[in-house]
Formats: C-alpha cells, structure tokens, sequence
C-alpha cells in the first residue's frame, strides 16, 4: 500500500470515529472495527470519500457515495399521488438541469447513500451533498439519514427533498431501563445509523 494512502486512511479513520463517538450510538468499538467495516463493505474503497477541510487543512467533514448496484436494486412498483407530484417536479426540473428524474412505474430507482456523512457545520454539509450530488448520474436519487430535531443534517434549503419516517426498537427486559437513544431530544446529536445496513 502506498505510504500516502496509509496516512490518508489513518486521518480519514481518526476523523470518522471522533465524530462518531462525539454523536454518542456507533456501529463500531474503535478505529479497528472500523476499518475491518470498511473491508467487508462491498464497492466502498477510501477513494470515494469526499473530505472536506478548513483553512489549516484540519478535517471538518466527510462523506462517502456508496450505490448498493452490486448488492440490492430497488424498483418503483407504483407512485401514489404525492410521489407522482414528485416525480413530476423532479421531471420538470431536470430539464433545466436542477434535479435528477425518479424511473416510470416498474422502473429501477437508482439509489447513492451519503454514508459516513459528518460535518463540524451545516455550510460544511452542505458543501458535502452538493458535490455529492453534482458527481452522481443523472438518473440517481441521493440518501442519508436525517432524526428529527438535528439541524445539521436538514436538507438545505436549495435541495428538494422527500422523507420518509422510521422507527428504532430495542428488545430489553421490562427491569432495563430505556436507553437515551431511544428517548426523543431536540437538538440532541443522532445515534451512528447507515440507512445503506438496511
């Protein structure tokens, strides 16, 4: 391996685990868990991490387009009536070049995760999934998780967007007590969660 690319995997891991353990809930223990994550991940290699950094050159965001191609495909069955009106507006603006298309009924939809996405600001994000967006294909749709109550994570104003609700469960004994993941705060940071382990 490439003395440099072991020094950029080194600071790129650093960065991803302090933040990680700054938001609190983390799919990994340590820098070690993390990188044997990276291994296992299918088509997900340190090239397609976008970082961003400040003026002194320190790390202040990254994110890394992942499509799930090789592993899952999903296919758009049917729009009910607002996705259709989505779908329509995304139409209607890719003619000018300002969003991408969602696929006709029976359609693939082509998805790109924005995993490990983190920021130290909302400019930084947005900065983030702007380039994210202008890199990926013209028939793709971007994902990530936003909870409710984290501003960060908002989809900038600029950007149409679509939601879609989903509930955490943990399985404890009726004598454990809840764990504060579970227990809804506003401006509280989120737990660690990829929607692309979905």
């Amino acid at each position: 391996m490439n003395f440099w690319i072991i020094i950029f995997l080194k600071v790129l891991v650093s960065f991803i685990v302090i933040m990680a353990f700054i938001e609190g809930v983390h799919y990994f223990e340590d820098k070690n868990a993390f990188i044997a994550t990276l291994e296992r991940w299918r088509d997900l290699y340190t090239e397609n991490f976008l970082i961003a950094e400040d003026k002194q050159g320190s790390d202040v965001g990254c994110v890394a387009p992942w499509s799930p191609q090789q592993i899952q495909k999903v296919y758009a069955v049917r729009y009910g009536d607002t996705a259709q009106n989505l779908k329509d507006i995304l139409t209607f603006g890719s003619w000018f070049g300002v969003s991408h298309t969602l696929p006709r009924t029976e359609g693939e939809l082509k998805v790109r995760h924005l995993t490990h996405l983190y920021a130290r600001n909302p400019d930084v994000m947005y900065a983030l999934m702007y380039n994210a967006y202008k890199q990926s294909a013209k028939d793709e749709t971007l994902v990530y998780p936003h909870f409710e109550g984290d501003l960060m994570t908002l989809a900038p104003k600029g950007f149409i967007s679509a939601s879609q609700n989903f509930g955490l469960y943990c399985i404890l004994s009726p004598t454990d007590p809840l764990p504060d993941f579970l227990k809804p705060k506003f401006m509280a940071p989120p737990i660690e969660f990829e929607p692309a382990f979905l």
